[in-house]
This record gives C-alpha cells, sequence and structure tokens, in this order.
C-alpha cells in the first residue's frame, strides 16, 4: 500500500557529482521584505552579538512575541551567537522552535548560529511562508574524533586525535569510518560500522583515553582496523538535525551554511513545497574537518508539491546528499468488505493522517476491494466510486490509528479518510 499525498517533483540544479561534494549554480538575486511586515529583533530581547554570553533565552522570548502575528521579520544582527549546550528551553531537544506560524522571515544578516553539545537547532511545526535566509551553523565542538589509528588487533584500536576532532564531552560511538588520510575520502573496502540502533546490532564495545591525545577503542566483535587509515569516529549520527520541518506549506531556506549539526542538515516530513538555494553544507574553508552534517544533507518523507534544490552544495556529508520518501504500508488484515488494516513496517514513519489518500499497489487485490488501481487522477477515482455506490455514497472511511502497534485502518482504495 503506497502513500502518496501528492505528485512530488523535485528540481535538482546540480551541476557537478564529485567526491568532494555537489555544487552547483551561480548565485543571484536578493532577497526582500514584504510591505506592511513587523521587524523584531533579537537584540531587544537582550541577544547582543559578538558579546561570548549564552543568547539562548532571549532568542526565544524574541520567537515567541512572532507568535500570532502574520507578516513578521525576525532580525539577527549580523554577528556571533552562542547558544551553550543544556540550555534548551525552547521545544524538547530543539533549540529554536516554531510552531503555527503564519508569514515568517528569519533573517540571519550574515550572522553565525554556534551552538554545543547534543542539542538542535531549528524546528518548525504547522507554518506557513516561512523563509529562514543568511545565516551560518556551526558547534564549537563537533560530536565528532578522527586521527590516525597506530594500533589495530582483531577487537581493539588505538587512535592519535587531531587537536580539531577530540569527541570532548561524547559520551558513546555510533560509527566509525575510515579515511585516505592522504585524499581525505572513504578507503576503497575500509571499514565502516554502524552501530546506533535501531540499525545495528552492537559492534562497538566501550572507549577510553588511554592518553591526552589517544583514544582506545574496543570492539564486540572481530574487526581489524587498518593501521595508518585516518579514522573518523561519529559521536552521535542521528536526530539533532539543524532544520526540523513538519507539517509546513512554503518554507525556503536561502543562503544558509551549514558547517556542521550532529544530525541531518535539513529533515522534512508532511510538508508541501519546498524550497533550498543556495544551502551550503561544507566545513569551514581551509579547516582540517572532513564533516559537515553527520548524516543525511536532506531528508523529505511523505512531503508533498515541489521540493526545489537549487544552486546547493554538499561535501563532507555523513550520509546522502537528499532523500525523497514515500513509504509503503503493509496490509495485515481485511477488515470486511470496504476496510482493511495496515500497518507502518518502519517506527519512525508517521502514520497516515485523516485525508490522506492510500492506493493499493499489489495486483493481488485486484477484484478483491473496490476495483484494481489505476495511475487514473483522483477526480477518475472519485467519478468510479460514484457510479459503484451511487452519488449519496460516502467516500470516506474510519481512521483508526492505535500508537503502540503503529496500525491504521483505511477503507477502499483512493478513498479519502476521516475520524
Amino acid at each position: 500500500m503506497r502513500h502518496d499525498r501528492r505528485r512530488v517533483v523535485l528540481w535538482a540544479a546540480l551541476a557537478a557529482l564529485a567526491p568532494a561534494g555537489v555544487a552547483c549554480g551561480p548565485v543571484g538575486e536578493t532577497a526582500s521584505v514584504p510591505l506592511g511586515w513587523r521587524s523584531i529583533s533579537i537584540a531587544d530581547f537582550g541577544a547582543l552579538a559578538d558579546d561570548g554570553k549564552d543568547d539562548t533565552e532571549a532568542v526565544v522570548r524574541a520567537i515567541r512575541a512572532c507568535r500570532g502575528r502574520r507578516g513578521t521579520v525576525l532580525v539577527f544582527p549580523k554577528g556571533r551567537y552562542d547558544f551553550a549546550a543544556g540550555r534548551r528551553v525552547g521545544r524538547g531537544i530543539y533549540q529554536l522552535a516554531f510552531e503555527g506560524v503564519r508569514g515568517l522571515i528569519v533573517d540571519g544578516r550574515g550572522s553565525k548560529l554556534m551552538f554545543a553539545g547534543k542539542t538542535a537547532p531549528f524546528q518548525f511545526v504547522d507554518c506557513r511562508d516561512v523563509t529562514v535566509r543568511d545565516l551560518t551553523i556551526d558547534w564549537a565542538e563537533p560530536l565528532v574524533s578522527a586521527g590516525i589509528i597506530i594500533r589495530a588487533d582483531k577487537r581493539s584500536f588505538d587512535v592519535a586525535l587531531s587537536r580539531e576532532y577530540t569527541g570532548e564531552g561524547s559520551d558513546r560511538i555510533e560509527s566509525i569510518i575510515e579515511f585516505d588520510p592522504a585524499t581525505r575520502q572513504p578507503t576503497p573496502g575500509g571499514t565502516d560500522i554502524y552501530d546506533c540502533s535501531p540499525f545495528t546490532a552492537d559492534f562497538i564495545k566501550g572507549w577510553e583515553k588511554i592518553g591526552p591525545t589517544t583514544l582506545r577503542v574496543r570492539l564486540a566483535r572481530d574487526r581489524l582496523m587498518t593501521k595508518g587509515a585516518l579514522a573518523v569516529i561519529r559521536h552521535q549520527v542521528y536526530r539533532y538535525n539543524a532544520f526540523s520541518v513538519w507539517s509546513c506549506r512554503r518554507f525556503t531556506l536561502r543562503d544558509v551554511t551549514i558547517r556542521y549539526c550532529p544530525g541531518m542538515g535539513v529533515s522534512s516530513r508532511l510538508t508541501e513545497d519546498i524550497l533550498l538555494k543556495r544551502v551550503r553544507m561544507a566545513p569551514p574553508p581551509g579547516s582540517p574537518r572532513i564533516l559537515s552534517v553527520s548524516a543525511d544533507g536532506t531528508h523529505f518523507a511523505e512531503c508533498a508539491g515541489t521540493i526545489r534544490i537549487e544552486d546547493c552544495l554538499f561535501q563532507g556529508i555523513g550520509d546522502d546528499a537528499t532523500n525523497i520518501h514515500g513509504f509503503f504500508r503493509e496490509v495485515v488484515r481485511i477488515v470486511d468488505g470496504r476496510t482493511v488494516e495496515a500497518k507502518c513496517q518502519n517506527t519512525w514513519i508517521w502514520p497516515p493522517r485523516v485525508g490522506d489518500v492510500l492506493e493499493l499497489t499489489d495486483p493481488i487485490w485486484s477484484g478483491r476491494i473496490g476495483w484494481a488501481p489505476t495511475n487514473a487522477s483522483l477526480q477518475t477515482m472519485i467519478t468510479a466510486m460514484r457510479t459503484i455506490w451511487g452519488r449519496s455514497g460516502r467516500i470516506v472511511a474510519p481512521l483508526l490509528v492505535a500508537s503502540e502497534a503503529r496500525r491504521s485502518v483505511c477503507g477502499r482504495s483512493g478513498a479519502a479518510l476521516r475520524k
């Protein structure tokens, strides 16, 4: 059973694919402020650039002032702003959380936002007409260790850590990748260990500092690392995304740079019409860093409308540059002649929402429930249903979602859903 809310079109103006990254296109237009919109400066709430103080609470107060207003420009006067580890006063793991906003520009004006520890910078939920522009996101201490492997046996290895990648403050290891120290690219055929549930079983038994700049990693299974290889150790792979965009419409990132984050660069779910324009995910110029974002550059799940990725750069990312998913559900039971029960295969995929359209795709359902699905438009499907059920027939069916089992009950092929 395929879940397609609408046809999604990806416009990816990617000029070249190279080992160092993906680069695209020219730099052009300047951004403007819509007439009649109100500006709010974070400085008015106590966030001062370049003062070295924690700006979390001041910026959160400015965000709260944007609520209930239609047409707001949230201004970061140019400079550096610091967000301290463990100072999340926003929503859950998110430092800067926006919900239910209608008409918003977050104008960085060239500012750098520096984060620390396990935290996620931006979250947008149920927002409309949002643009984030002209800012850079980075971490003072990336949750990464890296260095040359100086000793190895089947159950442990030692790494001489580089000054830039010490993994200071990290409490676990989730990934180890061998790089060629000359090319600074993943070693062909080299070791690549993932140890972050639910994707793999336990491979890493533990780790410890055995000297000021030496790390010893103990393995739970036999795995001989390559002496002399550059080991890049990610202490955090997923969860702490730079931008999490859920259930929004018309969302834009423009002239945004992500130097590092301990998760994905952009993670979007159930969002309609997305534009990424001149978004750069890459380590700082001249830096010895290898990674920018720890996981995927962009990840779009069950989105709708148009996804446009223009003039962007993906370099040093820990996984794919982009993923676009429309996930399948498995039909597990026929409830009655008009209803089937389906389940989500992955616990990290949201169940369908009321109003979503589900299509039966396996030929085994032909003639068993409704009529066999085709590539017809929704209007054709509705016309056919009215022909079968009569014009007074209800083109809806109940939706039941059990949170523990992640199951949903949906109606005939192509039928809309309601509570």
